[in-house]
C-alpha cells in the first residue's frame, strides 16, 4: 500500500534539498524519491526478497540502491519513525491493543514468525508502516531461535527498539 498524500507530506520535508550548483541536464533525469520510498517499504513489510519488489515502484536495483544509501545516511530510519508516530498519532493506532484485540496475530510457522492482519486494518492507510513494527518483532523473534541466522533481518538496521 504507497503512502497517502499526507504520509508523504510529512516524510519529504525529510530528504535532503538537491544541490542547485549541479549542472542540470547532464545524465539520468532523478527518480520519483516517493515511489522509490513506497518499494522499499512493500519489501520491508513483506520481508520478500530485492527482485520481488512491484515494478510500480521502478526498478528493484533503484529501490536497492536508495535503501543502501538512505540506510547509511540515517534518513531511512528518521522516515520510519515519522511514519509510525504520524500512525500513533494522528491514526491512534496502538502495537498493544492491536495484538490484544486480536487484530494483529504473529504465529510461529517451521522457524519462521508470520504477521497477520485483519482485513479492516490491512485496508487502513496506517497498515504499511505498522506491519514493518510487526515484522520487526517477527524477525527479533526469529533471531532469538536457537540455529538462526547470524545476519540481522533488514528492518533491524533501520530499527533500534519498537518504541522510540
Amino acid at each position: 500500500m504507497p503512502l497517502t498524500e499526507e504520509q508523504w507530506l510529512l516524510v519529504s520535508d525529510l530528504f535532503p534539498v538537491p544541490d542547485p550548483g549541479l549542472k542540470s541536464g547532464a545524465g539520468r533525469p532523478p527518480l520519483d524519491r516517493r515511489f522509490i520510498l513506497d518499494g522499499i517499504l512493500w519489501k520491508l513489510a513483506n520481508r520478500q526478497p530485492w527482485r520481488n519488489v512491484p515494478a510500480c515502484f521502478g526498478s528493484h536495483q533503484a529501490c536497492y540502491l536508495y535503501y543502501h544509501q538512505w540506510l547509511l545516511s540515517g534518513l531511512l530510519r528518521s522516515i520510519v519513525i515519522t511514519l509510525f508516530h504520524d500512525a500513533q498519532d494522528r491514526g491512534g493506532f496502538d502495537l498493544d491493543a492491536a495484538i490484544k484485540s486480536h487484530k494483529v496475530h504473529i504465529e510461529k510457522v517451521a522457524n519462521r514468525f508470520q504477521v497477520y492482519v485483519l482485513p479492516s486494518l490491512a485496508s487502513s492507510w496506517q497498515f504499511q508502516v505498522v506491519l514493518l513494527y510487526y515484522q520487526y518483532l517477527a524477525a527479533k523473534c526469529e533471531h532469538e531461535l536457537p540455529g538462526s541466522s547470524p545476519s540481522p533481518d533488514p528492518l533491524e538496521r533501520i530499527i533500534d527498539r519498537v518504541y522510540d
